[in-house]
């Protein structure tokens, strides 16, 4: 089993005409970008939000909320010859959970996300 750990303040940024896209501050990418590359297998998906980072203990005893299902990321920008910028595709699902929308409603505070790639 492969583990991924991705963590970081929220924010939300723009990139060409989207200003909606999610991601951590500092960071140079857009957070369903930083997952597309891991393989479409199942996954199980950890994650804690809150206002500061928590130590491995603080996580441990924190209420843990878990995703188990096939992974689907993708960040694209797409474009036309003719007109230039039509829109942005970005998804970060695990099963029928839309990670992005969740971790939308919750900009400014920190995110520790593990995802098991089994």
């Amino acid at each position: 089993m492969e583990r991924v750990i991705v963590k970081g303040r929220l924010i939300e940024a723009s990139n060409g005409e989207d200003d909606f896209v999610l991601k951590f501050e500092g960071s140079d990418y857009f957070l369903a970008e930083e997952l597309e590359e891991l393989p479409s297998k199942t996954v199980t998906v950890r994650y804690w939000i809150s206002d500061e980072e928590l130590t491995d203990e603080q996580r441990i005893e924190q209420t843990i909320l878990t995703y188990t299902g096939g992974l689907y990321a993708n960040y694209c920008m797409c474009y036309s010859e003719i007109t230039g910028y039509l829109y942005t595709n970005h998804d970060l699902m695990v099963g029928n959970h839309d990670l992005l929308t969740e971790f939308g409603n919750h900009i400014g505070k920190y995110l520790y996300l593990e995802v098991d790639i089994h």
